[in-house]
């Protein structure tokens, strides 16, 4: 079975590690190549690879905490905008020219983008009936509250795209990193066992099981 990345990225490490550590392993490995810059290139690798992979999980994170965050918002601002929307149906006149202003007319959509313009419009304009929302006893307060969740929606759903949009882009240079790493580690793990052939200790030091 071949090994999880973690453990190549902890073996690699390791070895590098100790063949900086041990002079007798790191003279041999010279001769083919593997300098102390050379080891020094692969360490960087290694940390690059660290390093994106916890930029990709910070962005499923993100994506994760904002989409539960938006529906969560959602719902409770449709409750409400479904209250007050009603009382404002109910009571105003059918001939009204604000039924198209608030955008009441219709079912509601199911779309993000469809439900958050009629609820947007119905907020943005509701002030042009309040005598209705002063008959129902619907406070600045309650309205302004309506329109702070609104806009919490829409900083969520920010925050949304951006936590998808790092995670792909965090993925797509995470591949090529890790394929890097991956070329470097077996090509150093090869030379590793032709020049240490000699002494399985200094291969064991490696992590290599002789």
């Amino acid at each position: 079975m071949s090994k999880t990345i973690d453990a190549q990225l902890r073996e690699l490490h390791m070895a590098i590690e100790g063949t900086l550590e041990n002079p007798a392993i790191m003279s041999k490995l010279s001769k083919f190549g593997y300098t102390q810059k050379v080891l020094q290139e692969g360490s960087a690798l290694v940390k690059e690879v660290k390093r994106l992979r916890t930029w990709q999980d910070e962005g499923y994170g993100m994506q994760k905490s904002a989409t539960q965050q938006f529906q969560s918002a959602r719902k409770e601002a449709h409750a409400t905008y479904m209250r007050h929307l009603s009382i404002v149906r109910l009571d105003l006149d059918p001939q009204s020219e604000y039924w198209d202003v608030l955008k009441i007319k219709g079912p509601r959509k199911q779309t993000i983008s469809g439900w958050l313009g009629q609820v947007t419009a119905f907020y943005d304009n509701i002030g042009r009936v309040q005598d209705i929302l002063d008959k129902h006893g619907i406070t600045e307060a309650e309205v302004a509250q309506a329109k702070a969740m609104i806009e919490a929606i829409d900083a969520y759903q920010v925050r949304q795209s951006k936590g998808k949009s790092e995670r792909q882009q965090a993925s797509v240079e995470s591949r090529k990193a890790l394929k890097a790493m991956q070329k470097w580690r077996s090509d150093f793990f090869y030379i590793a066992r032709h020049a240490l052939q000699d002494n399985k200790q200094q291969l064991e030091a490696l992590g290599q099981v002789v």
